[in-house]
């Protein structure tokens, strides 16, 4: 029995951690792409601006920078007013899906036969009783 209660413990703490660790390993990836693209655009507009203003090197960099600071500040800048935006349409169409959800189930509810209601309550019964036994063993 002590063993059945390891293995159980093994597993949820191994749900636990992919759900926690895939994310995290997703952000990462997401990450390096990101910081080799700045560094090839880095270089290249390094190389660019060398070559066609014949400047030297303090200068170039002193460029660079700046031009990479602006378009880091243009894509802030556009991520923020997508996010914004995004916003406001939540705060639309969300709780008119929500109004809509709410009377679609109680029209469902109260039209459907009495066995069909047992059932959904029966099942809820039982998910939760499992889930209970499930935490508490």
């Amino acid at each position: 029995m002590k063993t059945f209660r390891t293995i159980n413990l093994l597993i949820f703490f191994s749900i636990m951690l992919l759900t926690f660790k895939m994310p995290l390993e997703l952000i990462k990836s997401v990450a390096w792409v990101v910081k080799h693209i700045y560094v090839f655009v880095e270089f290249m507009l390094d190389e660019i601006i060398s070559l066609t203003f014949d400047t030297d090197r303090r200068t170039t960099e002193i460029i660079v920078f700046y031009l990479m600071l602006g378009i880091g500040a243009i894509m802030a800048l556009a991520i923020f007013s997508y996010i914004a935006d995004l916003c406001r349409q939540a705060k639309a169409t969300v709780p008119v899906w929500c109004v809509e959800q709410k009377a679609q189930l109680q029209s469902t509810w109260q039209t459907s036969p009495i066995i069909k209601k047992l059932k959904v309550v029966g099942s809820i019964a039982m998910a939760g009783s499992f889930a209970a036994m499930v935490a508490l063993s």
